[in-house]
């Protein structure tokens, strides 16, 4: 699928901060009875996509419609090109599609997995805070 240009994505970088933050919260949540562990790192995943948008659109940097942290993370020009905690979190993509779906791949199984998709998230929430506010 081709780029589509920032200007015809809806709400501003700070709106999609917002949302990521959102989804970073939801995330983070005291994991309710029946909840899986893999739908919350989606969230992580999400809050980390979103951030990673609200930089390029911040930037005016056209990207292509995808889930794929590593190839958005690719777009980012070289002056505000991310630490290596945010070039890690690309490990989220993962999440981005297997969680919404039945399929059989592995579920995440430990509290660790999930601690470790909050770590990455808040990583890139931080550094996109930095340069969109």
């Amino acid at each position: 699928m081709p780029p589509r240009r920032p200007r015809e994505l809806p709400g501003s970088p700070m709106e999609w901060l917002r949302y990521a933050r959102s989804d970073y919260l939801l995330a983070s949540i005291r994991r309710p009875k029946g909840v899986m562990l893999d739908v919350l790192c989606y969230h992580a995943q999400q809050a980390a996509e979103k951030a990673i948008k609200a930089v390029l659109l911040h930037q005016r940097v056209e990207f292509p419609f995808t889930h794929n942290l590593k190839t958005l993370l690719e777009c980012v020009p070289e002056g505000v090109r991310p630490p290596t905690s945010v070039v890690e979190a690309a490990k989220l993509t993962q999440y981005a599609v297997s969680a919404r779906y039945p399929d059989d791949a592995e579920p995440v199984t430990t509290e660790a997995e999930r601690q470790e998709s909050l770590r990455l998230a808040r990583a890139v929430l931080c550094w996109a805070r930095k340069i969109v506010s």
